[in-house]
């Protein structure tokens, strides 16, 4: 799945740029990193308290691919590399794919990077040591963690959204490694303002009262 994008039309989206070479990310560099622990009935891949699910749905390939695509289409639409990027990270459980995407737009000299990781599993201090490590690896002050996106639509600092904040001060983009899957009676050829981010989630009581668009 390519991740989604919205900027701000009146940031600068391109200027002279140091001559970075990105090599794209190998199952050899991730398996030199990494070690697979097996279990019933999921796989793990870890790396110190990182992790990520590994099966047929969300294969070694397939996570390898989906981070290249992703740096790829980061580089290519936003080459302001001074310029604030958020990446908004649903389901970000265990967060070894964030954290190789973070390596990756640093070493193409991406410095201020942005991460808001929505996950359920975050309930009841739930992947506690490792939110911690993404916030050393991260910056504490740059990484704000959420049990859902409704809670992180409604985060205010200073007076003002957190989501506000982060659309105005530069490109967001949305991740999510999930498989992709239809919707029912729904058109992909449907018109929308490509300036808009669009985020799909499940059916919830009185969603009248939640229902938060950024445009």
């Amino acid at each position: 799945m390519i991740p989604s994008m919205v900027k701000n039309r009146d940031l600068p989206t391109s200027a002279p740029q140091l001559d970075v070479k990105m090599a794209p990310l190998t199952v050899g560099d991730v398996l030199k990193m990494t070690r697979l622990e097996h279990g019933d009935p999921l796989n793990h891949r870890r790396m110190r308290h990182f992790s990520w699910v590994e099966n047929e749905c969300s294969s070694l390939k397939g996570r390898i691919d989906y981070i290249n695509k992703t740096t790829s289409r980061i580089i290519e639409s936003i080459p302001l590399r001074e310029s604030p990027v958020t990446l908004v990270s649903l389901g970000s459980g265990g967060l070894l794919t964030e954290y190789i995407i973070h390596q990756q737009l640093k070493k193409a000299a991406y410095r201020q990077l942005y991460w808001r990781v929505i996950d359920l599993d975050y309930q009841n201090s739930g992947y506690e040591q490792c939110r911690k490590d993404f916030k050393v690896e991260a910056g504490n002050e740059n990484v704000k963690a959420f049990t859902t996106e409704q809670a992180y639509f409604r985060k205010s600092i200073d007076h003002n959204f957190l989501s506000d904040n982060d659309k105005n001060q530069g490109a967001v983009v949305v991740l999510n490694v999930s498989p992709p899957r239809a919707i029912t009676d729904s058109s992909s050829t449907a018109d929308y303002d490509s300036d808009c981010m669009l985020i799909r989630g499940r059916p919830i009581e009185e969603a009248e009262r939640r229902m938060v668009f950024i445009c």
